[in-house]
């Protein structure tokens, strides 16, 4: 795939590149096989990706417009990668907030 048309907006974070146009540095094998990656494979990809979300039924419905139909939810094939020690930041906090999620269904839905 040619990136070079790829427009960096120094205002909205980028989960690949850096303001400064430069990659993140966990970011570089995936870079590397999107340069090699053709238009056309990354295309099936992408309906392939798309097929699987409609046979899984991963959908959504927008009520209240006339036309109320279910969707396809939105997806990319192209990963967000979160560098490691990103990642052990979020984990901690997720870990925290799904235990007081268990904790709170548990006490609305037992007789603990």
């Amino acid at each position: 795939m040619d990136l070079a048309g790829y427009q960096i907006d120094k205002n909205i974070f980028d989960e690949m590149f850096q303001s400064d146009g430069s990659v993140h540095q966990h970011c570089r094998p995936l870079l590397e096989f999107l340069r090699n990656l053709s238009v056309e494979d990354a295309v099936k990809i992408q309906e392939r990706v798309t097929k699987s979300f409609r046979d899984d039924g991963i959908v959504f419905t927008v009520y209240g417009e006339s036309s109320a139909r279910e969707q396809i939810i939105p997806v990319d094939f192209i990963p967000r990668l979160i560098a490691g020690s990103e990642w052990n930041r979020l984990e901690t906090g997720l870990m925290q907030r799904v235990k007081a999620l268990n904790c709170f269904l548990n006490d609305i839905y037992t007789d603990a």
